[in-house]
């Protein structure tokens, strides 16, 4: 699994435009969850993370699709305006899932 993060300043008062503009037209198969935090001493601050269900050389098959790379263009065009910086972006793989045991 992969997780891609994305780390922004945004403008004043544009969250909410944000997390619908932030939203692809189509979600990919692969992409199994995605989640939008907010820095709770900096609500300027966004961090987007989606999980991606796949090996690198499939998130690059993904990303070889013209169909899907226009709608991502689409998408980051949609956002780009809504944002002052993109502070870190990247893609990780996921080592470990933890999930706590419930204590009895």
């Amino acid at each position: 699994m992969l997780c891609m993060l994305t780390v922004r300043r945004l403008k004043p008062g544009a969250h909410e435009a944000f997390r619908e503009a932030w939203a692809p037209e189509r979600w990919h198969p692969r992409m199994i969850r995605a989640y939008h935090l907010r820095h709770e001493e900096d609500p300027s601050q966004v961090i987007t993370l989606g999980l991606f269900e796949g090996s690198r050389d499939e998130l690059e098959a993904m990303r070889d699709d013209p169909a899907w790379m226009s709608g991502e263009e689409r998408r980051l065009r949609r956002i780009a305006p809504l944002a002052d910086s993109v502070l870190l972006s990247g893609v990780w793989d996921v080592i470990d899932e933890i999930v706590p045991t419930r204590a009895a």
